[in-house]
């Protein structure tokens, strides 16, 4: 198991809420409790309307290219601080995302990394060994 990706002693920022780390099925069924379970916990800890719904889209296309390029469970870990919120995905594939051209006429994807760049501050890929972990930092 990663440790949480933002302790106090890599911030200056006091975490407003205890970091969230949940396991998930790598299927949709998964991404929907994925998707809920982040949503309640940005909106228990007060945080703007308009960061929830940016964050339960970062969330979504996270764990559906888990789900649709990992095959397996993954671990989301969500992470409330007075400015930020991060949001990271871990799964077994040690497969970095790539970045490809989205796809206008058959409707396969490549847009979610288009989307999350434009949406985040900082998006950052970490390799282990258990697979790979991907982090995105939202401002507040």
């Amino acid at each position: 198991m990663n440790p949480p990706l933002l302790t106090s002693t890599r911030s200056h920022v006091a975490v407003a809420a205890p970091p969230m780390g949940l396991v998930f099925r790598g299927d949709a069924a998964g991404g929907r409790d994925a998707r809920t379970a982040a949503r309640a916990l940005l909106e228990r800890h007060g945080v703007e309307a308009d960061c929830v719904d940016t964050a339960t889209l970062v969330v979504s296309e996270l764990v559906t290219n888990a789900i649709r390029h990992a095959q397996g469970p993954y671990t989301l870990r969500v992470i409330v601080s007075a400015i930020a919120v991060e949001i990271a995905v871990s799964d077994p594939s040690p497969t970095p995302p790539r970045t490809r051209a989205p796809d206008l006429i058959d409707g396969t994807g490549g847009f979610g990394s288009l989307i999350i760049a434009r949406l985040a501050r900082r998006v950052i890929v970490d390799n282990h060994d258990d697979g790979k972990t991907i982090k995105v930092v939202l401002d507040r």
